[in-house]
């Protein structure tokens, strides 16, 4: 590398460094205190401006945590919406093969044939594979919709619950 490549371009370059610099001292809340105060000194800024800055920076950084909150709310919903909906797709496949199981029996031993049990297989065999196709297209619009609707019931639920106690 040339010695061009390793200048310092750009405030984001003396930024980055300042802020490198800060997390190895690993000072207390008072030292950073009293840095941030004799950098504003130094930049001409004032303790009304200052404290106006911090205030919006803590609120930035409130709002922040409180979307990275809700964003990982979301996401143990949407996991447990999924485990639910996977557990709903398990249990109507077992039902599915254990009723026709038995019709495909019962229609063997009656005449040594099979004729009407593969009416109700073939039929209720398209709507368990409708039902496989939605749970596997997880992203998509419709089920989006069924987390929403999913997620208010579950919210009204807790609400019940809290109400109750």
């Amino acid at each position: 590398m040339s010695s061009d490549e390793l200048k310092l371009k750009s405030d984001e370059d003396v930024e980055a460094i300042l802020r490198l610099a800060v997390q190895k001292a690993s000072p207390t809340d008072e030292a950073l205190r009293d840095r941030l105060k004799s950098a504003a000194d130094e930049l001409g800024i004032t303790p009304e401006q200052l404290a106006a800055a911090e205030a919006e920076f803590r609120s930035q950084k409130s709002r922040e945590l409180a979307q990275q909150e809700a964003a990982l709310a979301e996401e143990g919903e949407w996991k447990l919406f999924r485990r639910e909906q996977l557990h709903e797709l398990y249990g109507h496949m077992g039902v599915y093969f254990a009723v026709n199981l038995g019709l495909l029996s019962m229609d063997f031993f009656q005449n040594g044939r099979l004729d009407w049990s593969l009416f109700p297989l073939f039929g209720w065999g398209i709507g368990v594979l409708i039902h496989i196709v939605s749970t596997l297209a997880a992203h998509s619009s419709d089920n989006q919709d069924e987390f929403h609707k999913w997620r208010r019931k579950q919210r009204r639920r807790k609400g019940r619950l809290e109400d109750d106690e």
